[in-house]
């Protein structure tokens, strides 16, 4: 079990774990890195808190059906536009794939989150160059 706990503590990306009604149960230092955190903030928010405002009904909905058919699956794969929010308020591009997770108390949700935010900047000039 312990390589499993050091496996996730030292992934380069930030790995969330999540329960069936949205909370956060567990962030790796990445995690918290990324967003802004300090360790231990994010233990029991809503994934919403990570969700900039102008998105977060549409995730919602997108999570609830996710929770109905739980799949592993890439977000960014869907053609979707993500964007993960700081705590400072900041807004950065994300992409995120999603794992179904059996817990000691149920079903939950292993979210994996990388900032993409160089590579659509690149993406966007190459587009402005064509």
């Amino acid at each position: 079990m312990e390589y499993y706990q050091q496996a996730f503590d030292s992934s380069p990306d930030g790995l969330l774990v999540v329960d069936p009604l949205g909370r956060i149960v567990q962030a790796n230092t990445q995690a918290y890195a990324l967003f802004g955190y300090a360790p231990g903030e994010l233990h029991h928010q809503p994934i919403e808190a990570l969700v900039p405002k102008h998105l977060t009904q549409g995730h919602i909905g997108h999570r609830e059906s996710y929770a109905k058919a739980p799949h592993a699956r890439s977000m960014g794969g869907q053609g979707l536009q993500l964007a993960g929010l700081r705590k400072d308020g900041s807004e950065f591009s994300v992409d995120v794939m999603l794992s179904p997770l059996r817990g000691d108390t149920g079903p939950m949700t292993l979210c994996v989150v990388r900032d993409v935010t160089e590579r659509v900047h690149t993406e966007r000039l190459m587009r402005d160059l064509l």
